[in-house]
């Protein structure tokens, strides 16, 4: 499928997105200053999936998802 539908996105960490690998190669790297996130499509309650979002980076990045 070439497009996807608004409808078709999911919360980062509920995809196919392997973040926890990605994420172990960024450490890999050094220092990351920014980690931007970009929220796509529809969802109910955008509020809540940026929350979700939040607070599965928070989980790799600490207190810094914050800054």
């Amino acid at each position: 499928m070439k497009y996807r539908k608004p409808d078709m996105f999911v919360d980062l960490g509920e995809g196919s997105f392997d973040f926890k690998s990605v994420y172990s190669k960024i450490q890999e790297l050094g220092h990351v200053k920014y980690t931007i996130v970009e929220s796509d499509g529809e969802r109910k309650d955008k509020y809540k999936s940026l929350e979700n979002e939040l607070k599965l980076l928070e989980q790799y990045v600490g207190d810094e998802a914050r800054d």
